[in-house]
């Protein structure tokens, strides 16, 4: 077997931090109750964030670079707790634009004071160069990535 340890990669090092920050913020707007996870609180946050646009699920897919089955799966989830509607496009009944309900607005402010919370929480923990430079490699990073 290979002695190359995959802990100390990018991509593994990348993913174990956001999974830890998921976690996090789960379990803070658990505690909100609100009963949402991350991902169903950045879905929230991305209709809430275009309301004023007529968005559709392949929208909200795109932006959030999932597939359009598990963006499907988090809309229905949070069509069934009342944050979300479902509206027919006029013209096109294969699409529907999504909308946050008031309930859902109320979430999605919890989330984004949680994300918030957290972020600023973990920017106390480094310099302002050092963050400077995170972002900086992070930009290299995704533009490298986004190549291949």
């Amino acid at each position: 077997m290979n002695n190359w340890d995959i802990t100390k990669s990018i991509g593994y090092s990348v993913m174990n931090l956001a999974r830890q920050i998921s976690r996090n913020v789960n379990q803070h707007i658990a505690s909100l109750n609100d009963d949402v996870t991350m991902k169903q609180g950045a879905v929230l946050y991305f209709i809430a964030r275009s309301a004023n646009e007529d968005l559709i699920q392949q929208d909200i897919a795109e932006m959030m670079d999932i597939n359009k089955s598990a963006t499907l799966r988090t809309i229905d989830i949070l069509e069934k707790k009342g944050f979300v509607k479902r509206f027919p496009v006029p013209n096109d009944r294969r699409k529907n634009r999504i909308e946050v309900t008031k309930q859902g607005l109320k979430v999605v402010d919890a989330f984004i004071e949680s994300v918030k919370e957290k972020d600023m929480d973990l920017k106390k923990s480094v310099t302002d160069e050092e963050l400077k430079a995170f972002f900086k490699v992070m930009g290299i990073l995704r533009k490298k990535v986004c190549e291949e």
